[in-house]
Parts: C-alpha cells; structure tokens; sequence
C-alpha cells in the first residue's frame, strides 16, 4: 500500500495503484519486500524517505546524465567519486598488497550491515542477502530512494524512482508509464479486437482465447 493509505481516509486510487505496481516489481526482481509498511515507523521506509545522502539523489543523478548526453540505459552510473565505470578509459591501476587487505577488510566491516533492501556503505550496489534486516543502521547507512533504486535492473530505474514517489501528487502516471522506454520497448503478447492473439518473439506468455456469452446463457 502506498504511503497515503495510512495518511489519509481518502485518496485518489490511481497514484497508490502506480506506488503498488512499483512495490511488486521491486519484490519481484529483489525477491522480498523492500519494507513491511510505508510507514516512518519501518526502517528501512524510514531510510527510503530520509533526505538523499548526498551525491544520490535520483533527480540530480538524472539531471547529471542528461547533461552528459547520456541515457539511463547507456549509463553506467555509481554514486561517489571517481567511479571507473562513468569513463571510457581503461582501468590502469594495478592491485596491490595493500589494496587487497583493504578491500577484505572493507567487505568484512560492512557484511553484518544489511537491512531488506541491503545497507552497505554509501558507494555500494550489492544485494543483500534475502530477508536481511537491522533496526540499528550504522552511521554511514544510504539513505533516500537511491539505496532501493540501486539494487534494481538498470533501466528501470528512472521510471520506478517516479512511481515511489511518496507526495502522490509527483508521482508517475499511467501515461508516464507508457512513454518511457524500458516499459514500452518491452516485448509482450497482445490481444486484438476480435480475439486475435498476437505472440510476442521469443515470448511464452500465454493469453487465453475470449470467449463471447451469449445472452440466454445462465
């Protein structure tokens, strides 16, 4: 349920509906839910409501890019500094002694620091294991929409982050579902009218074949 439901005793349906569908796809691709309740008392929703950490914030981050003349999809995109995956330009630095005691010791400080949608520190895209939770986050926990958006494909990301937004008044629409490009391009099958079933390539979904009741039919 979307924030409002818990908020208020009325509320348009259709902002709460776009919140849902946004939900489910990221418990689909994550495999548990992102909160139990979007509510300031949960957590990990207090974590997803909290100001951005700075150099996260999904507006920004979207602003950054296209001002850099790329897509999402082309993005390649990690919030922090220095990120070798923004350039084009091969990785030079040559691991050392040094750098492997700090990188173990780096994963070991941060293992035990996962919540739901997974913790980590600030810069990390891992995810979590499922089902992971803590109620005492460390300091350097992420915190805004990003430490959700983070963990899910690449190119949903821009249209999700619409669709959680929590003033639903911001939030994406159904036609902002249908213009953007990871929904719209994705391959599905249809139904036209007059029952005509058209596959999508490559595709198993299946759609059962409407049926016309007649009339007199009890």
């Amino acid at each position: 349920m979307a924030p409002e439901v818990y908020e208020s005793s009325k509320y348009d349906p259709q902002p709460t509906d776009i919140w849902s569908l946004a939900v489910i796809f990221a418990c689909m691709s994550l495999r548990r839910f992102p909160w139990k309740a979007p509510r300031l008392t949960d957590t990990s929703y207090k974590l997803f409501a909290s100001p951005p950490t700075p150099g996260t914030d999904p507006a920004e981050m979207a602003a950054r890019r296209a001002s850099e003349g790329r897509t999402s999809s082309e993005s390649q995109m990690t919030p922090g500094t220095g990120d070798p995956r923004r350039s084009s330009a091969p990785n030079t630095h040559k691991p050392t002694d040094t750098d492997s005691t700090h990188q173990h010791r780096h994963h070991h400080h941060h293992h035990h620091h996962r919540d739901q949608v997974g913790d980590g520190d600030a810069h990390s895209s891992s995810t979590a294991s499922p089902g992971a939770r803590i109620d005492a986050p460390p300091k350097d926990v992420l915190k805004g929409p990003w430490r959700l958006l983070r963990l899910l494909p690449q190119a949903s990301r821009d249209i999700i982050g619409l669709m959680l937004q929590i003033d639903p008044k911001r939030r994406a629409t159904m036609q902002d579902l249908m213009a953007d490009a990871w929904i719209s391009d994705t391959p599905v099958c249809r139904q036209l009218e007059g029952g005509k079933i058209v596959k999508a390539e490559g595709h198993r979904h299946t759609l059962e074949q409407s049926t016309t009741v007649s009339a007199g039919a009890g």
